[in-house]
């Protein structure tokens, strides 16, 4: 299946770091977005242009089964295997092997030597400490000590200490391509390739400034006791069950199993299908419900502690949150659960009881807390539609859900909780058309690595910007520079065929046309040249 074109962007971004940088990439991809599908192209490319056996690591079994699944659909007959004891397979001789990191971090001895690892969830590696994720790494980099990390994760930061790349104990040294906030994230949406996601005024709130953190996080016990206040949690799913009318499939997050079974017997009492699921859930019969949910049989899943990772049902347009939470991972992935696209679904409705949109803000523009800061709440800027109560930006002048007018005069609506934007219209803007005033071309060769790349710059007006070609490599970076060199190429040049290697390339240079633009995003760590423009 051809990747679309942010994937494939994502890809390329991908490949040019590892291919010019020594440090470990993070990709980030919000949920919904086919990060499985860059996944296997990457490890399918890199293990054909260098033969290098990869590890892939996921803690929960669905996903990694995705992952698996399309591999095996790119390239049917390759050595791929799977090892997890939920998955009854133990595969230990092949190039490519998918694994539950429960199964396989003390079990290093009994694999190959692998040369890349890659890590999906990835914000799920702790900061620092052993933990089974710096385990295994530790022990394959005692195999292989040029071993490359490279992660995948729609939440590149951690719940109290700032981003995955912070700090002389990361694992993550840089972001590669991001597609998790501004600009990047806005257009997966206008594209259709993401669901959006809209609130409403919330009458009824959960007041939870009193609760201590401990770690970073509300206190669990703290918590619970507040949220388990029945009369304001009935009229919590009051409100639910006339918001969330017409909505088919509702997934909601309460703070605790006692509060989840609450809310489910609230629902079971008004005819609405529910389900309590958690963490103690037996894995089979948490597959079940899932199922049921799926098929029609449950309307409402009430969740404690999953389904925030792994969880795939498209069908999910109403996502109630009960509980709140200082975590922007967290609240990302709560919020991901809502925005995989499916048909007939417009959008995906987001109530919010627990000011948990107050308390980060837009999820496209996360800005993970520090240590030891509660993360407070502040006034929203929007206003409410007296005719459907949704909230919009403060600068429109028509409501885009019921077409009302609003009067000319500025009216400025103290508003709390929920009325925020879920998903900031105005978003950073990452890419840039840039002047170029001069080109040059040179060799450069990767430390640790025998094949060397052509190394493009650019001079702009700011700042100097490069690329790297990788015309000695097989598979799709050869690919790859070939492309390159079909736009790059003269006419005359285009007659010949493209460069094998670097010093023909050098030898060639001359045939290679300067543009007048390129086209840069600057949502990772280094620029990435997504286009060329001649005018």
């Amino acid at each position: 299946m051809p990747l679309r074109d942010y994937q494939q962007e994502a890809l390329d971004a991908l490949e040019s770091y590892v291919a010019s940088q020594e440090g470990n990439p993070l990709v980030v991809m919000p949920t919904g977005s086919g990060k499985s599908h860059v996944i296997a192209d990457f490890v399918l490319h890199m293990n054909q242009q260098n033969q290098q056996n990869t590890l892939i690591v996921s803690h929960v079994k669905e996903i990694l089964l995705q992952n698996y699944e399309k591999l095996q659909d790119a390239w049917p007959y390759g050595s791929i295997g799977l090892y997890g004891a939920s998955l009854k397979r133990r595969d230990s001789q092949n190039d490519i092997i998918y694994a539950q990191l429960q199964s396989v971090w003390n079990k290093v001895e009994h694999l190959p030597r692998f040369h890349l690892l890659v890590i999906d969830e990835a914000h799920l590696v702790p900061k620092e400490g052993e933990g089974m994720y710096r385990s295994l790494i530790s022990s394959l980099k005692e195999q292989n000590p040029e071993l490359k990390v490279v992660g995948f994760t729609a939440t590149p930061y951690r719940l109290n200490s700032g981003m995955l790349t912070d700090g002389d104990g990361s694992i993550f040294d840089d972001i590669a391509i991001d597609y998790g906030s501004g600009e990047n994230f806005v257009k997966l949406i206008d594209d259709g390739y993401l669901a959006p996601l809209v609130t409403k005024c919330m009458d009824t709130e959960y007041d939870v400034e009193s609760v201590g953190l401990r770690g970073g996080e509300f206190i669990q016990t703290d918590l619970q006791e507040k949220m388990n206040d029945k009369g304001r949690t009935e009229k919590a799913i009051q409100e639910v069950l006339i918001k969330g009318l017409n909505r088919k499939k509702w997934l909601i997050f309460c703070a605790g199993i006692k509060h989840a079974e609450m809310v489910c017997k609230l629902l079971d009492f008004s005819n609405i299908s529910a389900r309590v699921i958690s963490g103690e859930t037996p894995p089979n019969e948490r597959d079940q419900l899932i199922e049921e949910y799926k098929s029609g049989k449950l309307k409402a899943l009430v969740n404690c502690d999953v389904l925030t990772t792994g969880f795939d049902a498209p069908i999910t347009d109403l996502i109630v949150m009960l509980r709140p939470t200082q975590s922007p991972g967290l609240y990302v992935q709560m919020m991901g659960r809502g925005m995989r696209p499916a048909e007939g679904k417009k959008n995906c409705l987001v109530l919010d009881f627990a000011k948990n949109i107050e308390r980060h803000g837009p999820i496209n523009q996360i800005k993970p807390n520090q240590k030891g800061k509660r993360k407070k709440t502040g006034q929203a800027l929007v206003k409410s539609c007296p005719a459907c109560k949704s909230y919009v930006p403060k600068s429109v002048n028509t409501c885009p859900d019921c077409g009302h007018t609003f009067p000319a005069r500025k009216i400025d609506l103290d508003l709390i909780s929920s009325k925020l934007d879920i998903i900031s219209s105005v978003a950073k803007k990452t890419k840039y058309e840039i002047k170029v005033i001069d080109m040059w071309v040179g060799e450069h060769q990767k430390i640790g690595s025998a094949t060397p790349v052509l190394k493009v710059s650019y001079k702009t007006p700011n700042k100097i910007i490069s690329e790297y070609i990788c015309f000695e490599h097989t598979g799709y970076p050869r690919d790859k520079a070939v492309r390159w060199w079909s736009q790059m190429g003269t006419p005359a040049s285009l007659r010949k065929s493209p460069p094998r290697t670097v010093e023909e390339a050098l030898f060639r240079q001359l045939e290679i046309r300067k543009p007048n633009l390129i086209k840069v995003d600057f949502s990772g760590r280094f620029p990435n040249i997504v286009n060329h423009i001649w005018r």
